[in-house]
């Protein structure tokens, strides 16, 4: 995905359902596939499952939260990012964004 090979990403996405054990991870990397296509609905739809069956998992929020201020949900972005600094408070990175985007 990261080099924009997104075919060859969702032909391996659809095998991993098959072979990988942990299913949020799956759903995780769904969301990421969508959220760089510019399908941000349905990145947060994969992402809301990965944290369904993962809840303790600050990266699927942080990413749900990116994926929520992108399709205009400000205020559920602000949830999300909230709940991923409550599991792991150490994440300057997020910090930054709400600050600089006035979530903050």
């Amino acid at each position: 995905m990261d080099q924009g090979i997104f075919e060859a990403a969702r032909l391996e996405l659809e095998k991993s359902m098959v072979y990988q054990t942990d299913l949020s991870v799956v759903h995780h990397n769904w969301g990421v596939y969508h959220y760089k296509r510019g399908a941000y609905e349905k990145a947060v739809k994969s992402f809301r499952e990965a944290i369904r069956m993962r809840p303790k998992s600050f990266r699927y929020y942080k990413n749900l939260g990116h994926a929520m201020y992108q399709s205009g949900r400000r205020k559920e972005a602000v949830f999300a990012f909230e709940e991923s600094l409550a599991i792991y408070g150490n994440q300057p990175e997020i910090e930054e964004f709400m600050k600089e985007n006035g979530l903050k």
